[in-house]
């Protein structure tokens, strides 16, 4: 089970550059891989990240140091509220200028599940919940009052502002995945050739692969006539 997994996870990737794609999410991608294999994909999915510009989404959980430096940024979700979006150097000091204590020999990510954890987390000497953002409100408002939150603030701008200044960028962009769809294909579509034709495509693949194994076929249909044709008792 372990080697189809890993077989899947390294097919996808090569499928994933083929399809172009700006935006890759996976989900429990790291789930049943040793460390070995785990760091691997995670420097994969850094080298596709880098090659084709693209934005990785990877949730990741209780994971090793290693893994967890192949990221840029890093996301921590409390009961569906956003508590923290900055780059992963930042995060540990983060939570620990909020009041968490300090777990050194910790990985960065067990450091992050514990502070969102109410059985796990643990404050600094003196620190308690009533002083130290502890509930997903708190820490929503303990974000936005925060540098990090500025900082993201900017950066949307100054993306956004970006997209305007490049906007004919796009538009070409936009007029050339639209010549690149064969005719009768919709516009919302996200494929480039219309349903007919993909049927038609998988039809001649099929007949392809069939044709190419004709010769086991041809034996299966003689030993077949053998046993049930007119010749039973000869020997097959």
């Amino acid at each position: 089970m372990g080697g189809a997994k890993i077989y899947n996870m390294y097919q996808n990737i090569p499928r994933c550059n083929h399809r172009f794609s700006t935006a890759l999410a996976w989900d429990k991608s790291t789930h049943g891989l040793d460390a070995s294999t785990a760091i691997d994909f995670a420097k994969s999915l850094r080298i596709l990240t880098n090659t084709y510009k693209t934005t990785t989404f990877l949730p990741l959980y209780k994971l090793s140091e290693n893994i967890y430096k192949q990221f840029d940024k890093t996301l921590v979700i409390d009961n569906g509220r956003q508590v923290f979006f900055g780059p992963t150097s930042e995060a540990r000091s983060y939570y620990e200028a909020l009041g968490f204590r300090e777990k050194p020999r910790r990985t960065t990510l067990g450091c992050l599940t514990r502070c969102t954890n109410t059985f796990e987390r643990e404050f600094k000497y003196g620190g308690s919940v009533d002083d130290v953002p502890s509930v997903p409100q708190t820490l929503v408002e303990a974000f936005d009052k925060s540098v990090l939150s500025e900082t993201l603030d900017q950066g949307i701008k100054s993306c956004s502002a970006q997209i305007q200044k490049e906007k004919k960028i796009y538009d070409d962009f936009e007029i050339a995945n639209k010549k690149a769809k064969r005719k009768f294909t919709s516009d919302p579509s996200v494929y480039s050739i219309s349903f007919h034709l993909q049927t038609w495509a998988l039809m001649q693949r099929q007949f392809l692969l069939k044709w190419q194994g004709r010769f086991d076929h041809i034996l299966d249909y003689l030993c077949w006539y053998c046993r049930r044709g007119r010749g039973r008792n000869m020997a097959c």
